[in-house]
């Protein structure tokens, strides 16, 4: 056991029945613990909070607007995703 995995601390976290499933699916698509996925998740929202405009910057927006686009709606080309998502990033960011 790693000395990080001795150092952690368990915290309860309360969800629907509906957002568990949906922890559960990803977490197994991703080869994860249910745990791991949420905690990473968790710290992901802090090292890059959403900016005052409502925005979100930070280096993870594009890769999970194109994971998320391409979870709801197949058949869509990943490359093209791409490339649609980052023109609504930068045309937010504008505004």
């Amino acid at each position: 056991m790693t000395s990080s995995a001795l150092n952690k601390v368990r915290v309860n976290v309360y969800v629907t029945p509906e957002q568990k499933q949906l922890f559960d699916y990803e977490a197994k698509r991703l080869g994860k613990t249910r745990s791991v996925l949420i905690a990473e998740a968790a710290v992901r929202h802090i090292e890059r909070p959403t900016a005052p405009n409502g925005v979100p910057s930070g280096r993870y927006v594009l890769s999970d607007c194109v994971e998320d686009i391409a979870r709801r709606y197949s058949g869509i080309p990943r490359t093209e995703l791409v490339g649609m998502v980052a023109a609504v990033i930068r045309k937010l960011d504008a505004m």
